[in-house]
């Protein structure tokens, strides 16, 4: 893999409000995502408040699952479900989107190693890679999301989450590498841990 995101400038991908997370769902902050480039770990995304320092910085994981809980449209669980999957995809259409011309040289293979290699760092996974002529296939340590579920609250979301993340990987592919697919895992709610995420050519 190459260092092309090495030198990234930081960046502000997206907003969206907090909610208190009760049946009122009453906005009580704003998050902030960037791209960030870390002294210890290179370009991460990572959720700010503005104006609260690093006390209030939180990791992609954390992102999924907060935008879960606090999401403003949450009064079903399908349009809770559809909310977290279109954040998820839109999420990986703007961190795709601007990270695209750093890589434009690239193979398109090595754009998504790039482009997954933030991501699972921004989750703060260890990952071990096996890439072939035909396929990308990522074993993962842990699972990206379990960490953030045991904090309060955050559990009976974690299907959703899944979903969430699923959402994110699919349309990082679609956006940096569309000669590949996701494979695993699949775009939909589940409790499974996800300890495997496989592209493969078309």
């Amino acid at each position: 893999m190459t260092e092309a995101l090495s030198d990234i400038q930081d960046s502000r991908l997206l907003s969206y409000v907090i909610a208190s997370g009760d049946m009122r769902y009453i906005p009580v902050n704003e998050r902030e995502l960037y791209l960030r480039a870390t002294p210890d770990k290179g370009p991460v995304i990572r959720g700010e408040i503005p104006g609260c320092g690093a006390d209030c910085h939180i990791d992609l994981s954390q992102v999924l699952f907060e935008y879960a809980v606090s999401c403003e449209d949450c009064k079903d669980h399908f349009t809770s479900a559809e909310s977290e999957r279109r954040f998820g995809e839109h999420l990986g259409q703007v961190f795709a989107s601007g990270i695209s011309q750093e890589m434009q040289e690239l193979p398109v293979d090595d754009r998504l190693l790039e482009a997954m290699d933030v991501i699972l760092r921004s989750a703060n996974v260890e990952f071990e890679v096996d890439q072939t002529a035909e396929s990308i296939r990522y074993d993962l340590a842990e699972c990206p999301v379990h960490r953030a579920a045991s904090e309060p609250g955050y559990s009976f979301r974690l299907p959703v989450v899944h979903l969430g993340f699923a959402a994110l990987c699919d349309s990082i592919v679609k956006g940096l590498a569309p000669g590949l697919k996701m494979l695993d895992p699949i775009v939909q709610e589940s409790e499974m841990p996800i300890r495997t995420i496989h592209f493969a050519k078309k």
